[in-house]
């Protein structure tokens, strides 16, 4: 029998956040992380950096959480699922987006470029609960 599985783990830069409530009274968090990576450039021969900015959604407590605990500028660990939504505009365009339903969005001290402790034991927990 197949299993889909459909989780992602982020850790990068808050760049935005927007919060707001829906019609009946859900807190939701629009927040956008930036996760830069290493690229081997074919043409320089060196590595360069590539930086990706990705939508998060979060609902709930959780926005609530994120709203009191989180800053632009700082690290954070992202834990959730991948969505795809199309729509139609008023104009009636096609519209796509592909975001991230957070589960778990927490804050990390950042120390430079070395993991910190704090860092290892959030990715233990999630090793830990994707196991079990």
């Amino acid at each position: 029998m197949r299993k889909d599985i459909n989780e992602v783990l982020l850790v990068g830069t808050l760049v935005s956040m927007e919060t707001k409530s829906t019609p009946r009274g859900t807190p939701l968090a629009n927040i956008v992380v930036d996760i830069t990576r290493r690229v081997w450039d074919r043409e320089t021969q060196e590595f360069r950096s590539e930086s990706q900015q990705i939508p998060v959604v979060i609902w709930g407590a959780d926005a609530c959480y994120a709203l009191e605990a989180v800053r632009i500028g700082q690290r954070l660990f992202v834990r959730g699922e991948v969505s795809h939504r199309q729509w139609t505009t008023a104009d009636g365009r096609q519209r796509q987006r592909l975001e991230i339903f957070s589960t778990w969005v927490e804050p990390i001290v950042d120390i430079g470029d070395i993991p910190s402790q704090q860092e290892a034991d959030i990715l233990d927990k999630f090793n830990e609960d994707t196991v079990a």
